[in-house]
């Protein structure tokens, strides 16, 4: 990676950081919740990717989460450039399909979750799904298809 391309990721990485803090108090919310107890296991990883730093998220409170997520179950999902998955065999599954989120968010900062929801409302409003008709999800399963 030459040293423009480097410096154009960092710009994107720090862009995506307010969304990413948010992930990490998550993150950090779950390991303590795994803390107390002791028969959870919850594992963390950062993960030098080529389009940035990703922290990976996984373990019993974090499927708890995902089952629990308020806009209905799913097997994972990233918050800024954190990646929560069910566990190790989810996230190898998800993980092209989520890095492209990882990906949306270093190139929209802090108004992804914004243009995300204004995305769903305008497919809802069109008699669409606001889930799978979303431009953003869209994307997301076009590079997941091409990495199968």
């Amino acid at each position: 990676m030459h040293a423009v391309e480097r410096a154009i990721r960092t710009v994107q990485w720090l862009w995506a950081f307010p969304l990413t803090a948010v992930g990490l108090v998550v993150a950090l919310m779950l390991y303590v919740h795994s803390l107390f107890w002791k028969k959870n296991k919850h594992f963390s990883d950062v993960d030098i990717h080529k389009y940035a730093i990703i922290f990976i998220v996984y373990g019993d409170a974090t499927r708890w989460l995902l089952a629990h997520h308020p806009f209905g179950a799913m097997d994972a999902m990233a918050i800024g450039c954190c990646v929560f998955a069910r566990d190790e065999a989810t996230l190898a599954h998800t993980l092209p399909h989520e890095l492209v989120h990882v990906r949306q968010a270093m190139q929209w900062g802090v108004v992804f979750p914004l243009a995300y929801a204004f995305c769903s409302l305008w497919c809802s409003l069109h008699g669409q799904c606001p889930y799978v008709d979303n431009h953003f999800e869209v994307q997301a399963r076009k590079q997941e298809s091409s990495a199968a």
